[in-house]
C-alpha cells in the first residue's frame, strides 16, 4: 500500500486499486507509473509525497466507529510488551483495527495474532481495514467477549478494555510463563485499578506509565513547542506473567 502526503498541508491521502489506473482517495484517478516510493510528484497544482504508510498514518487513512489510540500509545505498548517478528500475539479491545494493523506489521509472516471485538459493527470495519492494507493472513478475529478467551502461551497480550482489571484471571490463561501483558487506561483510577489487581495476581514486574508527546514548531526564526497539543495520551500498566 501506498499514500500521498500532501507536502504543504500534510493531509494523507490512500492509495487503491489495482492495474494501469489507481485511484487516490479525495484525489481521483492516477496513472500507476507516477506512483514510485520516495517521489515528488505534481497533482492539481500541489506536491505530494509518495510513500509507504508508517504506524503514525493508521488514524488518518484507515475508517473508523471507534477513536483510535495514539500511535504513540500503540507503540509504547508493544515495546513494553516485547512485540516482535515472530511473536504470537492476542489483542482484547480492537475497536477500528489501529494496534491491529501495526501488531501484523511488526510480528511479520512468521508471527500470529488473535484480536477480540465483541461488537459486530466495530469488528466488520476492522476486518475491512486489515484487509485494505493486504494484510490478515495470520491473523483471526473472534467477534465476542475477551472473557472467553481459549487461547494459551501467548508471548504478549494488549488490552484496550475500560475495564482491564476484571479479566486479570483470563489475561494469567492467556499468557505464558514470561509472558507480557500491556493494558491501555485513558484515567488514574482505570491505571490504579489494573495496576493493583495485576499485584494481586501471578505476575511481577508490575508498572504504570504515562504517555506523553509534545510535538515543536521550528523554523528558520524560531523552535518553540505548539501552542494547542494533546500532551497526555493516556496511561500503559504492564506486567509479566509468572510460572507455573
Amino acid at each position: 500500500m501506498l499514500i500521498l502526503v500532501d507536502l504543504e498541508t500534510g493531509r494523507r491521502h490512500r492509495v487503491v486499486g489495482g492495474g494501469e489506473l489507481l485511484e487516490v482517495e479525495g484525489l481521483g484517478l492516477i496513472s500507476s507509473e507516477r506512483l514510485v516510493e520516495g517521489s515528488v510528484i505534481r497533482l492539481a497544482g500541489r506536491r505530494f509525497l509518495v510513500r509507504r504508510p508508517l504506524p503514525e498514518d493508521v488514524p488518518k487513512v484507515l475508517r473508523r466507529v471507534a477513536q483510535f489510540n495514539s500511535p504513540t500509545v500503540n507503540q509504547y505498548m508493544m515495546m513494553r510488551a516485547g512485540v516482535r517478528s515472530g511473536s504470537f500475539v492476542v489483542e482484547a479491545g480492537a475497536g477500528s483495527g489501529g494496534l491491529t494493523v501495526m501488531v501484523l506489521w511488526a510480528i511479520g509472516k512468521g508471527g500470529r495474532l488473535v484480536s477480540y471485538e465483541k461488537r459486530k459493527e466495530f469488528a466488520e470495519v476492522l476486518k475491512r481495514n486489515v484487509k485494505s492494507l493486504g494484510l490478515g493472513d495470520n491473523w483471526i478475529l473472534k467477534v465476542e467477549d475477551f472473557g472467553k478467551a481459549s487461547e494459551s502461551g501467548a508471548d504478549a497480550l494488549l488490552v484496550d478494555l475500560p475495564q482491564p482489571w476484571e479479566y486479570v484471571d483470563v489475561i494469567a490463561r492467556v499468557l505464558r510463563p514470561g509472558g507480557r501483558v500491556c493494558a491501555h487506561c485513558m484515567s488514574a483510577i482505570q491505571a490504579w485499578k489494573t495496576h493493583t489487581s495485576l499485584s494481586d495476581g501471578p505476575f511481577a514486574e508490575v508498572g504504570t506509565y504515562e504517555v506523553l508527546e509534545r510535538p515543536w514548531v521550528v523554523d528558520e526564526r524560531r523552535m518553540r513547542p505548539e501552542f494547542e497539543m494533546l500532551g497526555h495520551h493516556g496511561f500503559v500498566v504492564c506486567a509479566t506473567r509468572v510460572g507455573p
